[in-house]
């Protein structure tokens, strides 16, 4: 058996092999990248979107996806919530984002939500959806590696003279990877286009203890944003999960009190960012008749509402016995909310008692309360 000498050693060790490994090394790289984009781009157009990859450029999904970081996703027939989808809004641009729940019965869309991002997306339809993602290669790693590939092939290039298989790697993997990111490029779209039907509030009523309006949901979902207008005027809300309370201006409850007794209460909320809810109601107003009583000579008139009241009062008084009765001019009082109003009659008269009129609901009430009597 023959001997291998140190000669032979440093033929095999001689930096001529190196390059030949290296190149390779860069050229088995670059067809890897090149296989990758390949069919990241097929995935992109739905034509073969078994798998594919991309980069991602945004940190919504950080810590978990860093910007930069290569991802590889593989079409599955269903999704848990925590899974991170990848779906193409068009080819040009496309999502990586966690799975956060379905749409509603009957919709075939999906709810996602980016790590960083303080709210969810909008609704994505579930043929856009291209995968799950399985595996995430840090930017650490694939950056150097595919610089130190394409600078290996490139200087492979430079020492030969006839343009060979790793030129033509070189080349279509740039090319490819420059279509990834530009070529197929497109303005994002503002909206998905997902049509949802209006889900409906299951009822509203009056709190006649604080005067406020309450909407009540009952779902699976919850209440993630609303907007309230009552007569046609958009006024403040608070909201959790199931309810909605607002706080409308007191006079305007009131008002409504006098006259209709009702309100007309329009609402458009959302669930979970998922699906429009919406309703139209007329709320009744309900409320006391105002208590009017003598105390010590004047006439205490006390408001059981939390609205205000407004009251027409006539005092008919006497200066004596025996003296006809004397009519005062009408007075308007307005009486707050849980308030009590004190009313003088004529000054020096002995004998008075006063015509009480208000209007419920359209229709005028009255009572008399005597508040002197000699």
């Amino acid at each position: 058996m023959g001997r291998v000498s140190r000669a032979d050693f440093s033929k095999i060790f001689s930096l001529p092999f190196f390059g030949r490994v290296l190149s390779y090394v860069s050229s088995a790289v670059l067809l890897v990248f090149l296989v990758f984009f390949f069919f990241a781009i097929l995935a992109r157009v739905n034509v073969v979107t078994l798998f594919g990859g991309m980069v991602v450029y945004s940190g919504s999904m950080e810590p978990a996806i860093r910007r930069w970081d290569m991802v590889f996703f593989v079409k599955t027939p269903g999704y848990s919530p925590g899974d991170v989808v990848t779906y193409c809004i068009n080819p040009g641009f496309c999502v990586v984002h966690r799975y956060i729940g379905s749409c509603p019965s009957g919709n075939s869309c999906i709810v996602t939500k980016g790590d960083a991002n303080p709210f969810v997306d909008p609704p994505v339809p579930e043929k856009l959806v291209k995968g799950v993602v399985v595996f995430v290669l840090p930017r650490e790693v694939w950056i150097p590696l595919f610089v130190f590939s394409l600078g290996t092939a490139f200087a492979s290039i430079a020492r030969t003279r006839i343009i060979g298989v790793s030129a033509t790697i070189t080349y279509a993997t740039i090319v490819l990877f420059i279509l990834l990111i530009y070529g197929l490029a497109r303005p994002i779209p503002g909206s998905t286009e997902v049509e949802l039907p209006p889900l409906y509030l299951s009822r509203a009523y009056f709190d006649s203890s604080t005067c406020d309006i309450v909407v009540r949901y009952v779902g699976l979902l919850g209440i993630t944003n609303a907007r309230v207008f009552i007569n046609g005027t958009e006024v403040g809300a608070v909201y959790n999960k199931t309810h909605i309370v607002v706080s409308p201006d007191p006079r305007i409850v009131g008002k409504a009190f006098e006259s209709s007794g009702e309100l007309t209460l329009r609402v458009a909320a959302g669930l979970n960012h998922v699906g429009g809810l919406s309703g139209s109601y007329t709320v009744k107003i309900f409320g006391g008749a105002p208590e009017a009583r003598a105390v010590n000579g004047s006439l205490a008139i006390y408001n059981p509402n939390c609205f205000p009241v407004n009251l027409s009062i006539v005092f008919s008084y006497a200066y004596r016995p025996g003296e006809s009765w004397k009519t005062a001019e009408p007075i308007t009082v307005t009486v707050g909310g849980f308030e009590t109003k004190t009313v003088e009659p004529p000054e020096g008269s002995l004998y008075a008692f006063a015509n009480i009129r208000y209007r419920v609901w359209g229709e005028e009430r009255w009572v008399r309360v005597v508040v002197r009597y000699g």
